[in-house]
């Protein structure tokens, strides 16, 4: 700033200097330049009178040659010819009629005045021109210097004196300027409006004190999202990593440490050499920093985890985000294995059902079979149809049941009803089905309930030994209500326990078709249950 303000004072010295010269040498000029013409108009006007006076021509040369004048005088005839002049020859002259000066004076009758300049010698000539009483003319000049041949002969006189004035200038400015910037250097920008120094800063105070203020406003704002983005950081569920261009962990959230079994902190160390040695990890940074991106798996104490990795800017490092993805593979695998036993189910009966068809379409049956045919095919198609109402039940099930109502049900009484609705099965295969225990009033979706309870019994039932019973009862035990239902069935062997309520899952499958089960029944009870 004391530089900017020095060469500010200087220049502007420097440019007051030059005006003042240029103005000095011009008005110098214009009062020389009119010293001058009043001078030669005074000497025009007392020769004229002379030679007004002459008597004849050789009376008037007289008068001219006894004249001293240090300017030059011409007299000329009426058309212009020279008839003497003080410097030259008149004879060897040529005419002057054409003159500016002899022109106007002509013109008017009276006096005449013309300037020319010469650029060589940078110098002019002022002339003036007075016709005479006998239509003759006399003319005086006189030479000047011009305008530029003044500033050439004060160039000297000016260089100097505008070198003087810029020496005092830069050392009276540095003085002032020092002076003058000291209070501004010594400001307290901490409290600006504790500060008294020059008026015309207080609104730049003002504002200072006014931007401190915001600016403490949002470094506070800005510490309390990095405090709320690292508490987020740390409670993610997803493993998250930054590292620099060289491979270097500059952040590791709890997550990320549990996933690769460390527990250091984030400390600049590399990533190979302190934290992880998975292949399948450092080929992803690696990727990711060549490419800008990168994906893939990894498995790492019995759990599968996505990577996902991309860099932020160019060699400034990337962002590592390790997500724990076993559950959803799971549901993957269990999703393509429910697809492929849909598929299969329901290819089963629609294969019989168009076999079937088929024969009868073409003729190929006796008229006496025509009728079990008939049978076989409304059975299947029994058969395809509650095993697409079990899909669609399970299909809502997994979506929430939204269409389900909570109501106050006696579990007990919803038992003995089930129990009622498969007292038909129980009886065409000899099993004895009893239902007893205590009323216990409960929130439930009382259709949903049903197909629970009834598909319990009903495995009870379909699964059970000839002669055979299932024992139904309802209880509280702990504050909570409970259904048992016990049967004197096949069993399930222990192997198989923890899968009975997979989507389609059978112990004995040839025993599906005796049972006319669909495979779904179990999924839907743990699915209402949950």
């Amino acid at each position: 700033m004391q530089k900017k303000i020095v060469r500010a004072a200087l220049v502007l010295t420097l440019v007051t200097a030059l005006l003042v010269g240029m103005l000095s040498v011009v008005v110098s000029y214009r009062q020389s330049e009119e010293q001058l013409k009043k001078q030669l108009w005074q000497e025009v006007s007392l020769l004229s009178s002379l030679l007004d006076e002459a008597q004849d021509q050789q009376d008037a040369l007289f008068i001219l040659r006894g004249l001293n004048i240090p300017n030059r005088m011409t007299w000329l005839a009426e058309d212009g010819t020279v008839l003497f002049d003080n410097q030259s020859s008149a004879a060897t002259m040529e005419n002057h009629a054409d003159r500016p000066e002899i022109i106007q004076a002509r013109e008017q009758k009276g006096t005449g005045y013309a300037k020319r300049f010469s650029n060589t010698l940078l110098n002019e000539q002022i002339y003036c021109a007075r016709w005479l009483s006998d239509g003759g003319y006399l003319r005086l000049a006189a030479t000047q210097r011009s305008m530029m041949g003044s500033l050439w002969h004060m160039g000297w006189v000016l260089v100097l004196g505008i070198a003087v004035v810029l020496v005092i200038s830069a050392a009276f400015s540095g003085w002032w300027t020092r002076a003058l910037v000291r209070p501004i250097n010594e400001l307290n920008l901490e409290d600006p409006l504790s500060n008294r120094v020059y008026e015309e800063l207080s609104p730049m105070l003002r504002r200072m004190a006014e931007q401190n203020r915001h600016l403490d406003e949002q470094v506070n704002e800005i510490m309390a999202r990095r405090s709320q983005l690292e508490t987020i950081i740390e409670h993610m569920n997803e493993g998250l990593l930054v590292l620099d261009n060289h491979r270097h962990v500059l952040l590791m959230n709890n997550t990320a440490r549990s996933i690769l079994h460390t527990s250091r902190e984030a400390d600049g160390s590399t990533l190979i050499s302190m934290y992880n040695r998975s292949q399948t990890l450092l080929e992803t940074v690696e990727t990711a920093m060549r490419e800008g991106s990168a994906r893939a798996e990894m498995q790492a104490a019995g759990r599968e985890y996505q990577l996902t990795a991309g860099v932020v800017q160019k060699d400034e490092g990337l962002v590592l985000l390790i997500q724990d993805v076993t559950e959803r593979n799971l549901s993957e695998q269990a999703r393509k294995r429910f697809t492929a036993n849909v598929s299969h189910e329901l290819r089963t009966p629609l294969t019989a059902i168009s076999g079937y068809a088929e024969l009868l379409s073409n003729g190929m049956t006796q008229p006496e079979d025509v009728p079990a045919f008939a049978a076989k095919i409304r059975s299947e198609s029994s058969r395809l149809l509650q095993l697409i109402e079990d899909i669609m039940h399970l299909s809502k099930l997994d979506e929430g049941f939204s269409a389900g109502r909570m109501e106050r049900v006696d579990l007990l009484e919803a038992a003995r009803d089930a129990a009622d609705e498969t007292m038909e099965t129980a009886r065409k295969r000899g099993v004895t089905l009893t239902v007893e225990g205590e009323s216990v009033i409960i929130d439930a979706d009382p259709t949903l309930l049903d197909e629970m309870l009834r598909n319990v019994i009903e495995n009870g039932v379909k699964y059970n030994r000839p002669d055979g019973s299932v024992d139904v009862r309802v209880s509280v035990e702990d504050g909570r209500a409970v259904v048992r239902v016990k049967d004197t069935g096949i069993g399930i062997p222990e192997e198989h326990i923890d899968k009975v309520f997979e989507r389609f899952y059978r112990v004995d499958g040839s025993r599906s078709k005796q049972t006319g089960g669909t495979g779904l029944g179990l999924s839907i009870v743990k699915h209402g249950a949950e």
